[in-house]
């Protein structure tokens, strides 16, 4: 079974203007080069990745998978974070062998992992942001759904739950799919 993705990076190498031929040259050189360090920074900080054509002419989708060793090392580096800002970290598993018994749920993997490529490189993380004017060619990092969940919970939540009454096991449910900060979001709103 391969692994699952953690998150795309949706990279646009087409232009949609006509451009004059010295122009397209110059302008497929740029994309070659970002996208040759994009993949050259996700490397090197120890993710593995693959590379897929998009559904629009020029769109490449850079497809993202952390191993459990960089993840260990991402998960650690998170709790260490937390404690020094004074914030609670009770959802991460405190070391690396309570991660290895315990494994995080999807969306704690996809809030590490995401949080750790778009953070500032002055902060430890590697300053992939779509759009700044380092990518100007990276359109957005997004993380994949699981529709089967979304359904249940869509479904679960129109027709079993009504006002504002949210069972602590609902809430814990979409903590883990898809984040701790979302879930805190639907309790409060």
């Amino acid at each position: 079974m391969p692994p699952a993705i953690d998150l795309v990076l949706v990279f646009d190498a087409g232009r949609t203007h006509a451009l004059s031929k010295q122009q397209a040259t110059d302008d497929a050189r740029n994309a070659e080069v970002e996208y040759n360090r994009l993949l050259m920074m996700l490397r090197d900080a120890g993710f593995k990745i693959t590379g897929r054509r998009g559904e629009r002419r020029g769109e490449i989708l850079v497809l993202l998978w952390t191993p459990p060793r960089k993840l260990a090392q991402l998960v650690t580096a998170q709790v260490h974070d937390d404690f020094l800002l004074g914030l609670p970290s009770s959802t991460l598993p405190g070391q690396i062998k309570d991660f290895v018994e315990t494994p995080l749920s999807s969306g704690d993997r996809t809030r590490v992992v995401y949080s750790h490529i778009t953070s500032l490189k002055v902060e430890g993380g590697l300053g992939i942001i779509p759009g700044v004017e380092e990518w100007p060619r990276l359109k957005s990092i997004l993380a994949l759904h699981d529709n089967d969940f979304n359904k249940r919970w869509i479904q679960d939540w129109t027709h079993r739950l009504r006002g504002f009454n949210i069972p602590l096991a609902e809430l814990n449910k979409i903590r883990d799919e898809v984040s701790y900060k979302l879930a805190i979001f639907n309790l409060l709103y």
